[in-house]
């Protein structure tokens, strides 16, 4: 996802000329799209509900991978396990707290990485979706703003006076986070697939990712380094 990413950031600056990820949608195998939004406080230090601030018009990079039930004849030294790992990315295009991402597979293998071709696949048991924005000035300040009001909110709302103590800690910790996005790569999260848009795979549909219209709900709710690692704020 990494060479991607970088590119993503040198779309929102305008050093290069890019064709929205949506653009690819029609020549994939699958489509992921759904809702997208920073980690927030459902509600504030009063306790009234709102709505989690979302990334507006953005690139960035999604992957699904699916862990199936199935048997994998072949000469890997776990094929005995009965798990098929599928692998799938994709550039993703947000509008609004929408996204939409063309899905593209990038292979099968048993849980240590052994390749397989075409398992016989009995059901998936699992589906991670995770989700990297570029870390620019805008969207550290939207992430850090929702994070700070769900550190606030959290540690305030037993309070006898949560409002001013909401307050102080989430200048302190949107000014921290802030600090610590400046460094960082970029803005992640994961999510899981909606109930119901996956369908019944074979060992042929997982290899070919002919997996149909997926969606899910992703919360970004971690800062990365350029390796990939958690930027810890403190």
């Amino acid at each position: 996802m990494r060479n991607s990413v970088v590119a993503s950031l040198l779309c929102a600056v305008g050093a290069v000329a890019c064709r929205p990820a949506s653009a690819q949608v029609s020549t994939a195998p699958a489509t992921l799209t759904g809702t997208i939004a920073y980690r927030d406080s459902p509600v504030d230090a009063e306790g009234t509900s709102q709505q989690a601030v979302a990334p507006a018009e953005r690139f960035g990079d999604v992957s699904v991978t699916l862990v199936a039930a199935a048997t994998a004849d072949n000469d890997c030294p776990d094929a005995g396990v009965g798990q098929v790992i599928a692998s799938y990315a994709g550039g993703m295009t947000i509008s609004n707290g929408q996204f939409t991402a063309p899905l593209f597979p990038r292979g099968l293998t048993t849980p240590s990485g052994c390749p397989v071709a075409r398992p016989d696949v009995h059901a998936v048991a699992q589906a991670r979706v995770v989700a990297e924005i570029p870390a620019v000035a805008l969207t550290c300040a939207h992430f850090c703003g929702g994070a700070a009001r769900a550190e606030a909110v959290g540690q305030c709302r037993a309070t006898d006076d949560p409002v001013p103590c909401s307050q102080d800690l989430t200048s302190g910790y949107a000014g921290s986070c802030e600090a610590a996005c400046a460094g960082a790569a970029g803005i992640a999260g994961t999510g899981g697939i909606e109930p119901g848009t996956m369908n019944a795979y074979d060992g042929d549909e997982l290899a070919t990712g002919k997996l149909g219209d997926l969606r899910a709900t992703i919360t970004l709710d971690h800062l990365v380094d350029a390796q990939g690692q958690t930027i810890a704020v403190r």
